[in-house]
């Protein structure tokens, strides 16, 4: 009696490895059947093993075996089960692959309508009931058909009685042939029905496209509008930077205009790298890098910032590593910046220590494996936050460290490193400190001049050789006025054109050496001009570099295949302007430091008293080090010092503002040898 009760329960199996789904599902159906959960497939599989179960609803994407995976485990065993997909996968061509391999009957997105769900599971066990009842019926029929051969293989038996069983085995295939019909209607309309879901998910599918598509647009649309006015804001900055008449007062407020502007381009960035994340759009550039001088750059960028708020730093770069390498420089710089930068935001006092080291593994394929680590003696951060600090404008720690950014550094590190093939792991202590770290395996290079040129030798005064012509074509004249201003001083001839079409008039009319091409603009875009100007066999070819304020790959690569030699995006730097004009111009620059002033070559400005021998030496021993942080300091404790010595104090502290170790060793030289 107990086992007939039993069967006619209407059981559902619920599997998903979210404990929160789990619950919810058996809210919404405890009182009408009697569900049983599992957390992951396999114990699904223990629970088909003990319970006669009518229906299932599994998860899609699960540790371990799949919702796909998992249904076509238990179509042999189970093959009366029916089986619902619930999932958030949003793949068309992956849920009919799960449709079909599992033998699914029907599928159901996250978050999914309570009501249409409730109704699919009691369609569901409708149709359970429907096909088993068939089978019994069809089975039925069977033992009729075995005990109506039998009988009518008996001479022996009345013609009334084989009327009667003839009349009830009529009556028989009648009904059955009409219950047969009746399911045959009801499967169709499932067919239709499973057809008409994915005429809805393909429907699906092309406006999340579109959405994204949108979104792309606006995306782009913004970068460009607000690009274009950072690229005069930061430009002239670098160009008034240099301008030696300037207070420092007036210094000061230039840099300040320089930080914000770049603080304003990093939210913007961050935001775009998202962007192409989501989209699976982000790309890696790996070129041959000179890696122990990448890292010392990286260095004396942090170490500065560490010094005002009154950190130590230290940095433990390991001379066993490779010189050269393989990779990205821009995003690889992106991501120590961006652990280093939380690390000393998120520190109020002790250190930050920066840790660069092979690892002790046995070095495949010239592939150099090594360890990249930033610990500090900060806040710490929640064990239950730990993932957190991952998620998208999600930002952990006290109030007052979450005023700057956008909350996607850590985001977007990650995803970076992702691609590098390896992954941020993070061990904290709350108000004892954190410590990032990733492995990466690096390929080496062992060909020193593979390695691009750095133009790192003062401000550039001029070029050897002669004269050379450039072509600026831009609608926007602060555009044009900025890489004039930025070139003209330098003794190049500058030539300006407003669209396209005027630009290729004027290089047919001028025969410019380098063009700089803006790529959107009325009249005649960047792309047919480059073209135009292509398809002109009879003269010289220009090199042609594309300036734009559009960062996506479409855009740079669109470019290229139009006849651009080379991309600069908005708003750029200098000095990656005159290394792209060194490369494709093969100048040879005349720098600051390689034009002294023959009266006074080898001498100290007679303005100039040099402190005694001992702080010399301390300031010797600084400089060896590259310790930009202790000679500012030094500087500093001696304009509060001997009023003799400032003017020394103040060309040493106008030299550690450019990192011009090169010539404070000289000066102090000089000053030894007086």
């Amino acid at each position: 009696m107990n086992t007939k009760k039993k069967e006619l329960t209407e059981n559902l199996l619920v599997i998903d490895d979210e404990q929160e789904i789990l619950k919810s599902l058996n809210r919404q159906f405890r009182r009408r059947y009697n569900v049983h959960l599992a957390g992951s497939a396999d114990e699904g599989c223990r629970i088909l093993c003990e319970e006669p179960i009518q229906v299932i609803i599994s998860d899609q994407r699960m540790p371990g075996l799949t919702g796909t995976e998992f249904f076509h485990k238990i179509k042999t065993e189970h093959p009366d089960a029916i089986r619902l997909i619930l999932t958030a996968y949003a793949d068309i061509e992956a849920v009919i692959a799960a449709i079909n391999q599992g033998n699914v009957f029907r599928y159901l997105q996250k978050p999914w309508d309570p009501e249409l769900l409730d109704s699919v599971v009691s369609e569901a066990f409708r149709h359970y009931w429907l096909i088993n009842g068939n089978r019994k019926l069809m089975q039925e029929l069977k033992e009729t058909n075995e005990i109506l051969r039998g009988e009518i293989g008996k001479k022996e038996q009345a013609q009334r009685e084989l009327c009667q069983h003839r009349d009830s085995l009529e009556r028989i295939v009648r009904e059955r042939t009409e219950s047969l019909s009746r399911s045959n209607a009801m499967l169709y309309q499932e067919i239709e029905g499973h057809r008409q879901t994915a005429a809805e998910l393909r429907t699906a599918k092309e406006r999340a496209d579109s959405a994204n598509r949108a979104k792309s647009e606006f995306l782009a649309h913004m970068s460009h509008e607000l690009r274009t006015p950072l690229n005069g804001i930061l430009g002239y900055a670098q160009i008034l930077k240099k301008d030696r008449s300037l207070s420092e007062s007036q210094r000061a407020g230039i840099e300040i205009i320089e930080r914000s502007g770049n603080h304003l381009l990093n939210l913007l960035n961050d935001i775009l790298d998202l962007s192409k994340i989501e989209a699976g759009k982000m790309e890696l550039n790996p070129m041959p890098l000179a890696f122990p001088p990448f890292l010392k750059g990286i260095c004396e960028m942090v170490s500065i910032r560490a010094q005002e708020k009154g950190l130590v730093f230290r940095h433990e770069i390991s001379p066993a590593l490779p010189y050269a390498v393989l990779a990205d420089e821009q995003r690889l710089g992106q991501v120590l910046l961006n652990l280093l930068n939380n690390a000393i935001k998120f520190t109020d006092a002790g250190s930050v220590i920066f840790r660069v080291q092979p690892l002790e593994t046995e070095r495949k394929d010239n592939f150099s494996p090594v360890r990249f680590q930033v610990k500090d003696t900060g806040l710490g951060i929640p064990e239950d936050q730990l993932e957190d600090v991952f998620s998208p404008f999600r930002q952990v720690g006290s109030h007052m460290h979450k005023t700057k950014g956008t909350g996607l550094g850590l985001t977007i590190s990650r995803n970076l490193v992702r691609l590098m093939g390896g992954e941020i792991s993070v061990r904290s202590e709350l108000k004892k400190g954190s410590v990032f770290f990733f492995d990466l395996k690096l390929p080496e290079t062992s060909d020193p001049a593979e390695i691009k040129y750095k133009a790192d030798k003062g401000t550039v005064l001029g070029f050897q050789g002669q004269k050379r012509r450039i072509l600026v074509v831009d609608d926007k004249k602060e555009n044009r006025s900025l890489i004039s201003d930025m070139l003209s001083p330098l003794g190049f001839e500058i030539l300006e054109a407003e669209n396209g079409r005027e630009g290729v008039a004027k290089t047919l009319e001028f025969m410019p050496d380098l063009i700089f091409m803006d790529l959107i603009m009325p009249v005649m875009d960047g792309f047919a001009a480059a073209e135009r100007i292509r398809q002109r066999k009879e003269i010289a070819q220009p090199c042609i570099i594309a300036l734009s304020a559009d960062i996506f790959d479409e855009a740079r690569n669109k470019s290229l295949a139009a006849g651009c030699d080379d991309y600069v995006s908005k708003p750029f730097v200098m000095d990656k302007i005159l290394e792209k004009m060194r490369k494709h111009l093969h100048l040879e620059w005349i720098y600051e430091e390689n034009m002294p002033d023959p009266e006074n070559a080898g001498r100290i400005s007679a303005n100039i008293i040099p402190p005694p021998a001992d702080i010399l030496a301390d300031l010797k021993k600084m400089a060896e080090m590259g310790d930009i942080g202790a000679l500012r300091d030094k500087s500093g404790e001696m304009l509060a010092g001997d009023a003799q010595f400032i003017p020394f104090a103040k060309e040493i502290r106008r030299l550690t503002k450019s990192f011009e170790i090169d010539r404070i060793q000289q000066l102090l030289e000089k000053c030894g040898s007086v």
